[in-house]
C-alpha cells in the first residue's frame, strides 16, 4: 500500500465500537430482574471511553428506574485485580449497603469476588457480580462469573470487510457498532450448571 493510499484509508475508516452503554443496561436489567436494587459500579479509568459510557449508562439507568443513585455508587480505578479487591473490601469495611456489583471488566470482578469471599459473603446469594469481556477464567472461577463477551470473531469479520471496501474505494458506513449479549453464570444465578458454557454457545 502506498503512502497516499494508506493515508486515504485512514481518513475513510469509520469509527468502530461495541455498544458498551447498551451492554451495561442489559446487565442492570438482569440484576433488577433477579431482585437487586442496591447496585455499585466498580469502574475502570475515568479517561477510558468505555468506562465513561458505562458510567453514563449506569447513572441514567438508576435515575430512570428510580433506584438508589449518586456518584458515590461509582468507584473508579485501574482495570486490575487489586482495584476490584480493594474497592469491594472498602465497601464492606464502611458497611455500605449493596446487593450487586457491576464491574468494568472481568479482572476487576475477580478481585471484587475474592474480597467478598474472604469476608464470608456468599455469591450470588448475598451479592451478585457481573463482569465484562468473558475472560477465559470466567466460566471456571468459583463461582463462575456472569459477563458480557466481546464478539471477537464478528469484530474481525467486520474489520476485514471494511478494509476491503476501503482498499477498493467502496462506500463505508459512517459508524459501525456491534451488540453484545449477557452470558449468565453462577455469579448471579445459583441454579446455573457450572460448566454449561465451557464449550460452544449457551
Amino acid at each position: 500500500m502506498t503512502g497516499s493510499t494508506r493515508e486515504e484509508a485512514s481518513r475513510s475508516c469509520p469509527p468502530f465500537s461495541l455498544t458498551t452503554g447498551q451492554a451495561s443496561l442489559s446487565s442492570m436489567d438482569y440484576l433488577r430482574k433477579i431482585g437487586c436494587t442496591e447496585i455499585i459500579l466498580i469502574n475502570g479509568l475515568q479517561m477510558n471511553r468505555n468506562g465513561l459510557l458505562r458510567a453514563e449508562a449506569f447513572r441514567e439507568y438508576l435515575q430512570r428506574r428510580r433506584l438508589p443513585s449518586g456518584e458515590d455508587r461509582i468507584i473508579r480505578g485501574d482495570y486490575t485485580l487489586d482495584h476490584g479487591y480493594c474497592a469491594a473490601r472498602k465497601l464492606l469495611q464502611v458497611r455500605r449497603k449493596f446487593d450487586s456489583l457491576l464491574c468494568g471488566d472481568d479482572i476487576i470482578a475477580f478481585g471484587a469476588m475474592a474480597a467478598l469471599k474472604a469476608r464470608g459473603i456468599r455469591i450470588p446469594e448475598q451479592v451478585a457480580a457481573v463482569g465484562f469481556y468473558n475472560d477465559p477464567m470466567a466460566p471456571v472461577f468459583d463461582p463462575s462469573l456472569i459477563t458480557i463477551p466481546y464478539p471477537m470473531y464478528e469484530m474481525g469479520r467486520v474489520c476485514f470487510s471494511l478494509f476491503r471496501k476501503i482498499a477498493t474505494h467502496k462506500k463505508t458506513p459512517l459508524h459501525v457498532s456491534l451488540g453484545a449479549r449477557l452470558m449468565v453464570r453462577h455469579g448471579t444465578d445459583p441454579a446455573y450448571r457450572e460448566y454449561q458454557y465451557l464449550n460452544g454457545n449457551p
